[in-house]
């Protein structure tokens, strides 16, 4: 929105016009009275109207500099009229609540709330800022340590000798709303800090707390909205902020600090000096996510199968939100896990629910307000691979022209919204987070739901075109680890992004001829690969392969069933297999396949 201009009053251009005409008028009358009365004898008419056009210019001359001159005051007066203004709002009191730590309904965390108090009442620390992904509890971690302080508080042990502090910031927060909250709950008479520079607003605040009577835990929370997220420094319009958060992170005070953010938050010093004051909010291990889950769901997970508990897990990656959501999902609509995990529909309103949820505005906010269209695509692209990828694999689904150094800027900033992670087994290979990837499939065509798929399917088809192009690298005979070579990762997923892509004929014919994995050599890793990608080739509404193609799909899924153990699944595909082989009338493998079946049904009955 653009800024209005100050124009002058239109009064003004009125009485202008009105003098000038005046003037003009009198002086023409007194060189009309001179030439009747002969007192301008010698003058020509020409020279007389000479002499009347000059006096008019310089009278106008004289208005026009007038004018510039009353214009430029006026709008100066009102600029600093609207600087008084904005500088003297009257400051915000922002003693916040924090969120609710009921330990019937919230997990409690007791490993990373005692982690964080041991690290607040360490000597060196000044303050401890826990980051991480929208929705990880970060706020919710604040509550449950700071209800621990006022525990030990309570029981006159620890250094914190007066009562936390929780100031709730937003974007409209400034160093004079923080100042009043402070200096209220301190009993201490505000100071006036708007005739003050930046640093000592600053000092006068911080030596105000290291001055206090009594140690305490100040929490802000939601830092981050006082944060340009592109860079993590303070907004430039919040004069003194930034001084007083580079004081409490390397200054000692009397009082500690406890600020919750989704990105390490820098002053104008840009100290960095995350590891020695970060917490990032790791995810929730197995047995809490599933904890996460009975309580939250009025315990209708009870009944799902270990294998559904654990897919769900992973789709979620034990993320506290998203479980959380999942759960009350499952409440609402009396669902069975199993029901939701089958149904696309649930799936979708689940991953809405959660771009719109959280205390720090929800992944919806982040993409659509804090990241540039650039940053936005590589979301996009990166959603696409399943597994660690390059940069500049990304930068392949939209054919994006960009040199490296911009590209590698562009992932910096979504690492560091812990969008984006750096993978810790493959150098200089990111992945997204799992709930940020099943919501940026969702935002190639946020209107249209059908166009939606199709851009999908046609990024799909550039991975799969990627990775058969780096297969023919003349390094991929290198291993990745369990036997698998680079040159087998590649054409295994460029499989799967085909089968992705609704390209199944292409992907079965690689599939059968290439023979990844030779039968006679295969390792269990190799067949869970193998079974992934004949799943994929099951016949569908997409995909309708000849009879002889569907023979031997299920025959590859009942051999690689059977070499993992999974006895009844083999069973079930090579039913399908003896149906068509007797449709087809091979005789053969009819009979190879009875024998097998046989075999299978004395296992499972032994």
């Amino acid at each position: 929105m653009q800024e209005p201009r100050n124009r002058p009053n239109k009064f003004a251009w009125i009485i202008i016009v009105v003098v000038s005409a005046l003037i003009t008028l009198c002086v023409c009358f007194v060189f009309l009275f001179l030439k009747l009365f002969g007192l301008n004898n010698g003058s020509t008419i020409a020279n007389i109207s000479y002499d009347i056009f000059t006096t008019i210019f310089v009278i106008a001359q004289f208005f026009f500099v007038y004018f510039q001159w009353f214009a430029a005051k006026q709008l100066q007066q009102s600029r600093q009229v609207t600087n008084a203004s904005s500088t003297s709002r009257i400051p915000q009191g922002i003693l916040g609540v924090p969120p609710p730590t009921n330990p019937i309904s919230i997990l409690q965390r007791e490993n990373i709330v005692k982690d964080v108090y041991t690290k607040l009442v360490q000597p060196s620390t000044r303050a401890v800022v826990l980051t991480g992904i929208v929705g990880c509890g970060k706020s919710y971690t604040a509550a449950l340590v700071r209800e621990y302080v006022e525990k030990q508080r309570f029981d006159n042990q620890g250094p914190y000798t007066g009562e936390s502090i929780w100031l709730e910031i937003d974007q409209n927060t400034v160093i004079n709303d923080i100042a009043v909250s402070l200096f209220n709950e301190l009993d201490k008479p505000v100071p006036d800090l708007e005739n003050l520079s930046t640093q000592n607003q600053a000092a006068v605040l911080f030596n105000a707390l290291n001055d206090a009577n009594e140690a305490r835990l100040i929490i802000l929370d939601q830092f981050d909205k006082l944060l340009d997220a592109q860079t993590g420094y303070i907004y430039a319009n919040r004069p003194g902020m930034g001084e007083w958060l580079d004081a409490i992170l390397t200054q000692h005070c009397g009082c500690r600090f406890l600020l919750t953010s989704r990105l390490w938050p820098r002053g104008p010093h840009g100290y960095d000096i995350a590891n020695e004051n970060e917490y990032s909010i790791e995810k929730l291990s197995d047995d809490e996510a599933k904890q996460l889950l009975r309580r939250q769901s009025d315990n209708r997970v009870s009944q799902a199968k270990p294998e559904e508990l654990d897919r769900i897990l992973v789709y979620c990656d034990n993320h506290p939100l998203a479980l959380t959501l999942v759960a009350s999902r499952l409440r609402v609509h009396h669902l069975e896990l199993s029901t939701f995990l089958r149904d696309s529909a649930h799936i979708k309103r689940w991953i809405e629910d959660l771009a719109s949820n959280g205390l720090d505005g929800g992944l919806n906010e982040l993409y659509e307000t804090q990241l540039t269209p650039l940053q936005q695509k590589l979301l996009l692209a990166f959603s696409i691979f399943r597994k660690p990828v390059l940069r500049e694999a990304a930068a392949t689904i939209f054919r994006l022209q960009i040199a490296p150094g911009q590209l590698l800027s562009n992932c910096d900033v979504l690492v560091r919204l812990h969008l984006l992670q750096a993978s810790k087994m493959y150098q200089d290979h990111y992945q997204l987070h799992p709930i940020v990837s099943a919501y940026s499939r969702y935002q190639f065509d946020r209107s249209n739901e059908e166009a939606n798929e199709v851009f999908l399917q046609e990024a799909h088809a550039e991975a799969a075109r990627y990775y058969l192009q780096q297969a023919k690298h003349p390094t991929v005979q290198k291993e990745l680890g369990l036997g698998v070579t680079l040159q087998q990762f590649y054409k295994v997923e460029a499989i799967w992004h085909q089968c992705q892509s609704r390209q199944q004929q292409k992907a079965y014919t690689l599939l059968e001829l290439e023979n990844i994995f030779p039968k006679d050599l295969r390792k269990q890793q190799e067949n869970m690969i193998l079974l992934d990608l004949y799943q994929q080739l099951l016949p569908s509404e997409n995909w309708d392969p000849k009879p002889m193609e569907s023979l031997h799909i299920y025959d590859n899924l009942g051999e690689v069933c059977q070499a993992l153990g999974k006895t009844q699944e083999a069973l079930n595909y090579y039913n399908e297999v003896l149906a068509l082989a007797r449709d087809l009338k091979d005789y053969n493998k009819e009979q190879r396949t009875r024998e097998i079946i046989a075999e299978l049904s004395q296992r499972l009955n032994r």
